[in-house]
């Protein structure tokens, strides 16, 4: 477990969110990519 606190950033997200995400100075903006699907890039 000290491996993953060290190495890893645990994140809850929730899937269906269509808002922008901010992550550690990123912004990931979201990109439909069909009727009730997309992506954050």
């Amino acid at each position: 477990m000290q491996l993953l606190n060290e190495n890893f950033y645990f994140v809850k997200l929730n899937r269906e969110e269509k808002k922008d995400i901010h992550f550690l100075g990123k912004k990931f903006i979201y990109i439909p990519t069909g009727t009730n699907t997309g992506i954050h890039k």
